[in-house]
Order: structure tokens, then sequence, then C-alpha cells
């Protein structure tokens, strides 16, 4: 629990951290999986606009689920 704690401290701080690769057992692996998936969409996020902002328009972003609004901004955002 505080390797979570500290990862999504720094995620709300806007600092990126690598994927968690330690292998937990139970609900905490469970966990720790969950976590890599919400750090590799920041990091794909992160490089969308980063793109975007380089004026790169090719850039593109995978809808995360049907209900993702994330992506629908960010779609209105580079039309």
């Amino acid at each position: 629990m505080n390797v979570t704690s500290e990862y999504m401290d720094a995620s709300q701080r806007g600092s990126s951290r690598p994927k968690i690769t330690e292998e937990y057992t139970g609900d905490f692996n469970l966990v720790k999986n969950n976590l890599n998936v919400v750090i590799g969409w920041l990091s794909d996020l992160v490089a969308f606009i980063t793109k975007i902002a380089n004026g790169d328009m090719t850039a593109s972003i995978a809808r995360s689920s049907d209900k993702d609004q994330v992506y629908e901004w960010l779609v209105l955002l580079k039309e």
C-alpha cells in the first residue's frame, strides 16, 4: 500500500513514474496491475498532449473505454 500511495502522490503532483515490476500476492498484485494501467494511460496522455503542443496534428490516443470522456475532450482539443 505504501508503494501505491507514493505513486498516487507523485502522479497528482505531475511526476511520472515507471511501471511497478515487483510481484505481490493477492489483492496487492491486483492493485499494482491496475495502477500500472493508469501509469500507462498517463504516459500516453502526456505524449499525445506534447505532440499537439508542438504542432504535430497526427497525434493519436486510444479510447480507454466506451465512457472515456477524456478521450472525447482530447479529440475536441485536437480539432
